[in-house]
């Protein structure tokens, strides 16, 4: 009796170990999928905004480089979202390699378009270089210090208050700039009194100060991520918001600006993280509010692509 015990339990064991590695497996498929379904989506979605993205530039202010090719770039443009209908737009590497072939093609068609725009981010990004370098060189700020490099930043220990001044009296005058519409002069004077600010050690302060120098950093981070956003520089403004977050991983503006540079990348998942910290800070903060119902709603519609793509996919 005993035996026949023991091998029943063996049995049971055995048909256990069975029905684990079966559901591991039903699991293991689900996951599978679900990154597929997921992969598929984000490549649409890079897709979608590539096209969004030509279609608004041949509208916008270059729209005379368009003229001559018009015809045959807004037909690309259409087929393109005709394309999205069909069977391979539900297969990952086919589309990322659509998006290739539409950039390249809108790119044969009007190659001016793109060397104004990159000489245009190019020389916004120079003029800024060459005005703090220009100012580092005429400058007599009130100290008359010596300066190492292009954003005032010198080799003299000054005192914190001295040093802290200089901090601010760039910030003051950038702000001023900012009201008054000079995006790239207050963004210059911004990176000033960075390169002030980064002179402030916090582990040299005492703590009182470390907290002012912190602080004062966070927030000119801040200023320059909403500079360069308004500058159309993602790449760069998203920096900014994240060298701010590095020092203060829940401050609540450089959230919002981080949140705001997700959506206009279509990184909704991202933002809606961002956002909650920020709702959670202040769940009236009506921006942060605004914002995320946009977020949810294209994450609703994310969700609705995902879910027919899947039953195309998988039936």
């Amino acid at each position: 009796a005993a035996a026949v015990d023991a091998a029943s339990e063996a049995i049971d064991a055995k048909a256990d170990a069975g029905d684990v590695a079966s559901l591991r497996a039903v699991e293991d498929a689900m996951c599978g999928r679900d990154a597929e379904v997921r992969k598929v989506s984000e490549r649409r979605n890079a897709l979608e905004t590539a096209v969004l993205e030509l279609r608004s530039a041949k509208n916008g202010s270059h729209y005379k480089l368009f003229e001559e090719k018009g015809t045959a770039f807004g037909a690309l443009l259409d087929e393109a979202e005709e394309w999205l209908w069909g069977e391979d737009a539900y297969k990952a590497d086919a589309v990322a390699a659509k998006r290739e072939a539409v950039l390249e093609k809108a790119k044969e068609l009007v190659p001016e378009y793109f060397e104004a725009v990159e000489k245009e981010k190019k020389a916004t990004e120079a003029e800024l270089e060459a005005e703090a370098a220009a100012a580092a060189a005429t400058a007599g700020d009130d100290d008359d210090e010596q300066r190492e490099d292009r954003i005032h930043a010198d080799t003299r220990k000054l005192k914190f208050a001295d040093r802290f001044r200089l901090v601010e009296k760039n910030k003051a005058e950038g702000t001023e700039l900012f009201k008054g519409g000079n995006i790239h002069h207050a963004a210059k004077r911004y990176k000033d009194a960075l390169g002030h600010a980064s002179k402030l050690r916090e582990y040299d302060l005492p703590p009182d100060q470390a907290v002012q120098a912190k602080k004062i950093k966070v927030d000119l981070h801040v200023n320059m991520a909403l500079c360069w956003s308004k500058l159309d520089n993602a790449d760069q403004a998203l920096k900014s918001a994240e060298a701010a977050l590095d020092l203060d991983p829940d401050h609540a503006k450089a959230l919002y600006r981080r949140a705001a540079l997700y959506e206009k990348t279509s990184k909704y998942d991202e933002a809606k993280k961002d956002l909650k910290k920020v709702l959670k800070a202040n769940e009236a903060d009506k921006a942060a509010l605004a914002l995320m119902k946009r977020v949810d709603t294209q994450l609703a519609r994310q969700k609705a692509k995902s879910a027919k793509m899947a039953k195309k996919m998988f039936g």
